[in-house]
């Protein structure tokens, strides 16, 4: 197994719009994020969350290929590469639970509000918020 450097995961956007996931990534980066969360056992391999994908509705392999290899890129995966018989095996495994990924993308977001509008601003727009 040949280990890749370690990649921060930042949240690069909030759509105001979007629902759970689709908040910070497009649909099919969510979709496949959503199916990676799903597996008991890590690493998995392109073809385990293509199967996954595959059985809830028609995906390309290379659709689900690609997209793993973005979020990899975003920092979302780890992966490594293995050598085998049929050449390079890239195995992927969630850089942090959905859990810790919630808690991290809260944080990030009252923290871009904090510097946008001040400590003061977010503070009164919790506490209106929670007298509702």
């Amino acid at each position: 197994m040949v280990p890749m450097e370690e990649k921060s995961c930042d949240i690069p956007q909030y759509n105001l719009n979007g629902a759970d996931l689709e908040s910070f990534l497009g649909p099919l980066e969510a979709k496949v994020l959503q199916a990676v969360w799903g597996f008991d056992k890590y690493p998995i391999t392109v073809r385990d969350c293509y199967n996954v994908l595959n059985d809830k509705g028609k995906i390309a392999y290379t659709t689900v290929m690609s997209t793993m290899d973005r979020l990899y890129e975003k920092g979302y995966l780890e992966r490594s590469i293995e050598r085998g018989k049929g050449g390079l095996l890239y195995k992927y495994w969630p850089k942090m639970s959905k859990e810790e990924f919630n808690s991290h993308a809260v944080r990030e977001i009252i923290g871009s509000l904090v510097n946008k509008f001040g400590s003061g601003m977010v503070a009164n727009c919790f506490t209106e918020v929670s007298k509702k």
